[in-house]
């Protein structure tokens, strides 16, 4: 998957995308032939993580640090935290 298609899929800019590769937050994906960078379905997995963890008030360096030290474990966990705390807004809009 080529960086544009990524960033359709998680509703990010290929800017941000790009901006999460250098800080390190997700690995330097292999390229093709001709140069593009190619991403595989766990990067973006991992790009939907950092998106949840920042709406739950993570910084960068504590999302970098969960990705280190905790790896998929703790992706899942938030993920299912994020997806609660989705709902939670939603039903507070509609009060």
């Amino acid at each position: 998957m080529q960086i544009g298609e990524v960033a359709k899929a998680t509703g990010l800019t290929v800017d941000t995308v790009r901006f999460y590769e250098k800080q390190r937050l997700l690995r330097r994906p292999p390229r093709s032939e001709g140069g593009f960078r190619l991403f595989s379905p766990e990067d973006v997995e991992t790009i939907e993580f950092i998106r949840h963890a920042q709406q739950l008030g993570f910084s960068l360096q504590e999302i970098r640090e969960l990705l280190v030290t905790a790896g998929q474990r703790v992706r899942g966990v938030l993920a299912r935290a994020g997806s609660a705390a989705r709902k939670a807004c939603r039903c507070a809009r509609q009060s």
